[in-house]
């Protein structure tokens, strides 16, 4: 009974030491731990721990229990002898008999605990196999749907990539078009305007030489380009707005046709003032009111230092816009 009682206070202050412990560590770990694989590797080892500790307990009061007490002091001083100690020995054989019978269900109650926490840690580790087959296919799918998301996002910016360099080459195309079309009916509608215009410069030939111009001459050749420029031909006279170029464009031209003009005809009427040099372009210029990038030509110079002389109203010297 001694060894009974020692052995199970062991027994038992074991049990409940590592139970406490194992549980403050179980909830310990559980509050750190983020996935239910981890948690159930806990809780495997804990009931196997526990079922493990309550069966070696159980064994542990069976073996208690069934073991043979301490035999007794003899006695010297005992009649009856032989005969006493032979029915003692008969007793402690019973007694004996009696304990291993009645501890032999603890024994078993033990081993079947025991098991008990083997099979259930077994549950439990199956469990978390299961768990964990079932995590790493959910983590398959998932890398799957997000692979699969980047393929799409991917298909998608290549798509929008692809109508944007669509919308861009067909916006190329159309003000190429656009432009092309322009030109060519600039092209059309100035030719028909020059036509008319080529006409009137009969009157102003290099070749052969050309007849005596009159003054009258000279202004109906001003009145007809005054009508062909607002008729809609000086719509189709280029400009350049670069400086180097400025005067050499068709509108500069017109212009100092009928500059030429206005030389001849104010100097027969008696007409002209101008007081400033002719030789100094920006005198011209403010004489004129000609744009400050205007360079007046060499015919207008001549013109402005001659006077016209002729017999009768025919006309002599520099002809007004010739270059030869």
């Amino acid at each position: 009974m001694a060894n009974f009682l020692e052995n199970g206070w062991l027994c038992a202050c074991t049990y409940l030491a590592i139970t406490f412990s194992g549980e403050d560590e179980f909830l310990l770990q559980t509050d750190r731990m983020t996935t239910m694989r981890d948690k159930l590797k806990v809780t495997a080892v804990t009931v196997l721990l526990r079922c493990s500790l309550i069966g070696t307990l159980l064994v542990a009061a069976a073996n208690a229990w069934s073991a043979p007490e301490p035999p007794p002091a003899k006695n010297s001083s005992n009649a009856t002898g032989g005969t006493s100690l032979l029915s003692k020995s008969a007793k402690e054989d019973a007694t004996k008999k009696e304990k291993e019978a009645a501890a032999t269900p603890w024994v078993f109650l033990g081993a079947i605990v025991t098991a008990l926490g083997a099979v259930i840690a077994s549950i439990i580790t199956a469990i978390n196999a299961m768990r964990n087959a079932d995590i790493a296919r959910l983590s398959a799918k998932e890398s799957d749907y997000r692979s699969r998301d980047k393929e799409r996002e991917l298909a998608v910016s290549n798509a929008k990539l692809d109508e944007q360099k669509s919308l861009a080459l067909a916006y190329d195309k159309f003000i190429h078009d656009l432009r092309s079309e322009y030109d060519k009916d600039l092209r059309k509608h100035r030719i028909d305007h020059y036509q008319k215009l080529m006409a009137w410069m009969v009157n102003l030939p290099k070749y052969p030489k050309p007849e005596p111009l009159t003054a009258e001459g000279v202004r109906t050749l001003s009145l007809a380009f005054r009508d062909w420029y607002f008729a809609g031909g000086g719509l189709f006279l280029s400009e350049n707005e670069d400086p180097e170029t400025f005067s050499e464009a068709s509108r500069e031209r017109y212009f100092d046709f009928q500059e030429g003009c206005k030389i001849v005809l104010q100097k027969i009427d008696k007409e002209w003032k101008f007081a400033g040099d002719a030789a100094k372009p920006a005198d011209l210029r403010k004489y004129f009111g000609r744009d400050e990038k205007w360079n007046p030509p060499k015919q207008l110079t001549t013109l402005i230092n001659e006077s016209p002389q002729g017999e009768g109203d025919e006309l002599r010297g520099s002809r007004p816009g010739r270059t030869g």
